[in-house]
């Protein structure tokens, strides 16, 4: 399968022409320089391969699939590849200011979903708690969500001070640190703790009442 292949390509903007009647092939393992001074119709012919504009004329192939009539699904990997070769190698400055390697960088999202995550879990074992008591798993949903809503509205009350730190929306913001902004590891390791408090009373207290009311035969 050929990677590229343009026949006879043609685009015009009013009595301009941008691409006259190009033919195009790049097979697999060449390096291609497109080459050309301003006004040749290098970008435009770029757009086109990539779906992104529509040619007057021609057909372009990427990989055997047309970018002009299947968009995404014919560009997708192309444009995920190129935009890695483009940027994903390249040093990236957190909002610290610090500059950090592509392997870091990427590194540090992954360990920022994961902080993310503790606060979603303390959520989730409170939905766990309530489907077990109540059998209902409606119920529970519901009484997860104005479980969250109780814990916002308690950290806008004014006068809580260093306590709003503790409560679980500040728990939201801890993988901040891990870009350069706040307390570091303190504000990840207070997360770890006060998630891990938060989640375990509610999954204690289910699995407690779980097994009694198996023992019970409820």
């Amino acid at each position: 399968m050929v990677p590229v292949e343009v026949r006879g390509l043609v685009k015009r903007y009013g009595r301009v022409l941008a691409v006259g009647d190009v033919d195009l092939t790049v097979e697999r393992g060449d390096v291609y320089g497109y080459l050309g001074p301003n006004g040749a119709g290098k970008t435009t012919t770029l757009r086109i391969l990539l779906g992104l504009i529509r040619p007057d004329a021609g057909s372009v192939r990427l990989f055997g699939r047309d970018p002009v009539g299947e968009g995404a699904r014919a560009t997708g990997g192309v444009s995920l590849v190129g935009a890695l070769l483009s940027w994903g190698f390249h040093p990236v400055r957190t909002t610290g200011g610090a500059t950090v390697a592509a392997g870091h960088a990427l590194g540090l999202v992954v360990a920022a979903y994961a902080v993310y995550l503790l606060p979603v879990l303390v959520i989730a074992s409170f939905a766990f708690f309530l489907s077990t008591v109540t059998r209902n798993s409606a119920a529970a949903l519901v009484g997860a969500l104005l479980f969250a809503l109780g814990f916002q509205l308690v950290a806008a009350l004014p006068g809580i001070g260093s306590v709003k730190h503790y409560l679980l929306p500040a728990q939201f913001n801890a993988w901040e640190s891990l870009f350069g902004r706040g307390d570091g590891d303190a504000l990840i390791a207070r997360a770890a703790w006060t998630c891990a408090l938060y989640a375990g009373i509610p999954l204690l207290a289910g699995w407690l009442y779980f097994r009694r009311r198996d023992v019970a035969g409820d």
